[in-house]
């Protein structure tokens, strides 16, 4: 809701940046981002704009303004500029990564964008427009296996393709429904014929009007297929795991629902038939489904966990002349560490209201100007809320003054007292509130932002006689922790290590320079529920480190991303939601590529 004289129009789009119009006809060369689009009104920031000769020149000659106003009017309600052709179709790609592809009558790439991180990363290594959709794929698919989300191994991903013809083009019962499925057909065939060793392909045409609902609630439109299948069998699947469970499991599990369906019509039939008897109706029982863990995943075929089981040389037991053999131990719980750790905990909902709880994670301090963005991506960019909890740490004893500057609404406690209370959808705004404190002492604080609509931000900051004005730094902010520290868990190809300093506990675990070196944290959990993983690392190289994670056989995420932490005495924080059983349960964070990085300890968190 800021920053007004900032927000433009974006007009031509080339193969790196944009040109985009202001409302006072000031023209910006900008970065490209992903995911715009001819027609877009969009955020200016000064980090997006290009600096040179040409850009932010300002046209004052009337008539080109005028012609400028004209377009304007004229072209506001389409989103294309300058281009009014529109797509054959859209094609939405999830391995994982996630893209879209615009095809045209051509059958080949008229555009592409990225629908998560993955597919962003993906895209700053390849270039297909132009090419044709047949080996567009075929380039997606090599480059996803080259960067580690396709494996040649014994498990088979899912590559799931799901299209949707333009309105235009939409003409049942004619030669263009024929053709488009035979085109559907012929990029299942090509994918089967080149990739069988590797991934499984899933090819769908969904309905006109899909995508635009996925766009709604920024999923792809293969996965809200998912979504909207499982709705029709009544099977609730959170967005959640539509981000992050395995595309083939997911895929099982609404074929298995429908195959379930058609056995208890039959079923149905039957009983209205009288049985002779000789005869009986044995009703076949409906396989359970599991739950399966939460976070943002890539498609891989879950494999089993390795889990402690008896030796080999353990006898079997003789049991009324049958072998029994001994049941496997159940893993021993490994011991919780109560500890303050640096950094509020922030639980982050999808609403407004605080009623949509999605996820909590580590935040070191509230320093976050997200604009027209989301703070995660299982979260919408408007209508989210935060609440921040833990302990502030002042330095002297005195009177000190803490102000918010937020877009839109802000409360804060310090010492259970409300000393901000400017809870309203509103422009960015400084407010203030002071409180006497002591040198040292530890005093609850809870900071709650709700965002509405357009840009967001929101900063925490203090002051006193003897501190200067600053956002309030992590080292004076903490929350009570309950921690599972990596040297105490079970672990193999890696070492503990005490080298490095900033660790907690007696010192930290090392991957070994070998690919599947693992860390096996076993808790034991009261309620079934959304929990979030919290992982203290370090990673002193210049590039990403990813672990695979697998909960109770299950694979979760074959690729999460440990990024650069700039050195190995600076320790930093990577976390994943997941959901947990009640009981024991066994997380294994294993190593993707030759190294990994240093883990000190895993938090567990639940709302």
């Amino acid at each position: 809701m800021n920053d007004l004289d900032n927000i433009g129009v974006v007009i031509r789009i080339d193969e790196d940046e944009a040109i985009v119009m202001t409302d006072d006809v000031v023209f910006k060369r900008i970065k490209k981002r992903p995911g715009i689009y001819k027609g877009q009104k969009i955020l200016i920031s000064d980090s997006d704009i290009i600096q040179d000769s040409k850009a932010n020149k300002k046209y004052f000659y009337p008539v080109f303004a005028a012609i400028a106003s004209l377009l304007l009017i004229i072209l506001a309600s389409f989103h294309f500029f300058f281009d009014t052709s529109k797509p054959y179709l859209y094609m939405s790609i999830d391995i994982n990564p996630s893209i879209e592809l615009e095809v045209d009558d051509n059958e080949c790439i008229d555009d592409i964008r990225a629908l998560n991180i993955d597919g962003k990363i993906l895209m700053e290594n390849i270039k297909v427009k132009g090419i044709d959709i047949n080996n567009a794929i075929r380039l997606i698919i090599e480059k996803s296996r080259e960067m580690g989300y396709v494996k040649g191994n014994d498990e088979r991903g899912t590559i799931l393709i799901a299209a949707e013809l333009e309105n235009d083009n939409v003409k049942e019962e004619t030669e263009g429904e024929k053709k488009f499925d035979e085109f559907l057909n012929r990029i299942k065939k090509d994918i089967n014929k080149t990739y069988s060793s590797l991934l499984n392909a899933e090819v769908v045409k969904v309905p006109q009007g899909l995508r635009e609902k996925a766009e709604r609630i920024d999923l792809s439109m293969g996965r809200y297929y998912i979504y909207s299948e499982a709705g029709k069998n009544g099977r609730k699947i959170s967005i959640e795991e539509l981000y992050t469970t395995e595309l083939g499991v997911l895929l099982g599990r609404i074929r298995s629902d429908n195959t379930d369906t058609n056995v208890n019509n039959e079923k149905a039939e039957l009983v209205t038939k009288q049985p002779s008897a000789s005869e009986s109706i044995k009703p076949t029982p409906k396989e359970r489904s599991s739950s399966l863990p939460v976070t943002h995943a890539v498609s891989t075929l879950p494999t089993p966990m390795i889990i402690p089981t008896l030796p080999q040389s353990t006898p079997l037991k003789l049991q009324t002349s049958k072998l029994v053999p001994t049941p496997k131990p159940v893993p021993t719980p490994q011991q919780i560490e109560t500890i303050m750790s640096k950094g509020l905990i922030g639980e982050y909902y999808n609403c407004s209201d605080f009623t949509q709880y999605v996820i909590s994670r580590i935040d070191p301090e509230v320093n976050f100007r997200w604009a027209e963005n989301a703070p995660d991506a299982m979260i919408g960019e408007d209508t989210f809320s935060v609440r921040w909890t833990g302990f502030v740490v002042p330095r002297f004893s005195e009177r000190y003054t803490f102000s918010t500057y937020a877009d839109d609404g802000v409360r804060l406690w310090v010492n259970n007292t409300l000393i901000i209370d400017n809870w309203k959808s509103q422009s960015p705004v400084l407010t203030e509130g002071s409180i006497d404190l002591e040198a040292g002492k530890c005093y609850e604080i809870k900071l709650e932002y709700f965002e509405d609509v357009k840009s967001c931000q929101v900063k925490l900051s203090w002051r006193s006689d003897s501190q200067k004005q600053e956002i309030i730094p992590s080292s004076q902010l903490f929350h009570k922790a309950d921690v599972y520290e990596g040297e105490k868990a079970a672990f193999s190809r890696s070492m503990e290590e005490s080298t490095n300093t900033g660790f907690s506990g007696s010192g930290y675990i090392n991957f070994n320079n070998e690919v599947g070196g693992y860390i096996d944290w076993v808790i034991n959990i009261k309620n079934d529920g959304l929990y979030t993983l919290n992982f203290w690392y370090a990673n002193g190289a210049d590039i990403d480190r990813p672990l695979e994670i697998r909960i109770n056989d299950s694979l979760v995420c074959s690729r999460l991303s440990f990024d650069s932490t700039g050195s190995w005495t600076k320790w930093g924080r990577q976390y994943i939601g997941v959901n947990l059983k009640a009981g024991i349960n066994v997380i294994r964070t294993s190593a993707v590529l030759k190294d990994g990085p240093n883990i000190d300890r895993m938090e567990v968190l639940f709302k």
